[in-house]
């Protein structure tokens, strides 16, 4: 007899049960019991559904989402799912589970009035068959102090000083800040577990991070770096890593790099998820003192509501306007056509002949602004329609009106 499932929300008491899933896949070890009540904060916090099985009565597949609020192109903030722990145990591999659970989650959200999801993926096979699009990247630095210093004298160079923090005042301290810092499509909010969870060896006495946090002219502070650092034996020099850094302005991110750079018998420092853009290379005194050790995918995401997350965001100025046509398989009220214009997005009429066409994965890695048309279409992800059309540049208006600076990036990994 087939091995059937139920598909459903766990109970309170099945969460650490549920969390073995996650654990064996993604951490290969299990959640001890001294970590599992700051934990459970997370599991209680997020959406979760899960697949048990019959035959045996155990979960044998999960997915659940994070309720987010995404910055987007124009400042504004939309309701995001940040689907998360996804997870379907080896041995029920191939069964359909991942699909009839992922696409629950995300009819339920849509239904729910949440407009886009978003995901870091594990395996990035997957996703696009979902709807989501690659929007976001990320870049890992290795940084050369002695070769980068001094950095250079921004324009509007910000003034003020740069303190450590004890631990007692890193969480009331770096999340306003934080608050304040996401000029950048694609960030999210975060709630108070996360702070704990990222800042955990920063806000404990023996621990092993730091914070620093500049503050202006007038002692409000406005940017911080969270960073660790580690004394290389065979060396004796430290070795640093920056584990963020999140400043209300360019100009103060490089006052915490300049301290960052500064701190003594340091002498490599590296920074994991770095924004493609990160000011560092630009005011560097040799940029080769700053290189990229891999650049890959960060943000994926899917536009759950078409006309609602086209209408939110603001574009750039361009020389006219440009009509796409959005085909979405899984939710056919998604499908039309749009004309984008520097005022806004609005249903196009009917019968019109759109400039551009796609799927919706392609539409939610164009939205943040930061995979260009261009490029899209050199991978064959959006359709020209008249030859006209695209020796008048329709895909570089297209770009014009969708990109943004400085480029999107999220930063926070759930």
């Amino acid at each position: 007899m087939p091995e059937e499932f139920e598909i459903r929300e766990p109970r309170p008491n099945e969460l650490r049960d549920l969390s073995l899933l996650p654990s064996s896949a993604l951490r290969g070890s299990r959640i001890g019991d001294d970590e599992w009540p700051e934990t459970e904060v997370s599991w209680r916090y997020q959406r979760t559904l899960a697949a048990w099985s019959s035959a045996t009565g155990r979960p044998v597949a999960l997915v659940a989402g994070f309720p987010f609020e995404t910055t987007i192109p124009g400042g504004g903030t939309l309701a995001t799912l940040g689907v998360t722990r996804v997870t379907v145990a080896a041995t029920h591999r191939r069964r359909g589970l991942l699909r009839a659970l992922l696409d629950r989650l995300l009819s339920d959200s849509r239904a729910g009035g949440v407009p886009i999801a978003s995901l870091w993926a594990s395996e990035t096979g997957i996703y696009g068959r979902f709807g989501f699009g690659v929007a976001t990247e990320m870049t890992s630095l290795g940084i050369d102090p002695a070769r980068i210093r001094p950095l250079a004298e921004t324009a509007g160079a910000a003034t003020g000083s740069v303190r450590l923090l004890r631990p007692e005042e890193v969480l009331a301290t770096v999340a306003p800040i934080y608050a304040r810092s996401r000029r950048r499509a694609g960030s999210v909010d975060r709630p108070e577990w996360m702070w704990r969870r990222f800042y955990k060896q920063a806000i404990t006495v023996d621990g092993d991070q730091w914070v620093g946090v500049h503050s202006d002219a007038d002692g409000v502070d406005d940017g911080f770096v969270h960073y660790r650092v580690a004394l290389d034996e065979s060396t004796v020099t430290l070795r640093g890593e920056v584990l963020e850094l999140w400043a209300v302005s360019p100009q103060v991110e490089v006052e915490l790099w300049r301290y960052v750079a500064g701190i003594d018998l340091a002498d490599r420092w590296r920074r994991h998820n770095a924004p493609v853009d990160d000011v560092l290379r630009a005011v560097a005194r040799d940029p080769r003192g700053v290189g990229v050790e891999k650049r890959w995918d960060e943000l994926w995401l899917r536009l759950l509501d078409v006309h609602a997350a086209l209408t939110a965001r603001s574009y750039g100025p361009a020389d006219g306007a440009v009509t796409i046509a959005v085909d979405d398989d899984r939710y056919p009220g998604n499908s039309g056509a749009w004309v984008i214009s520097p005022s806004g997005a609005e249903r196009a009429p009917s019968g019109v002949v759109p400039d551009l066409s796609c799927p919706v994965a392609t539409i939610g890695a164009a939205y943040l602004g930061g995979t260009s048309w261009h490029d899209l279409w050199v991978a064959g992800r959006v359709q020209v329609h008249d030859r006209a059309a695209f020796d008048h540049g329709v895909l570089a208006r297209a770009d014009a009106l969708f990109s943004v600076r400085p480029l999107p990036w999220c930063g926070t990994h759930f």
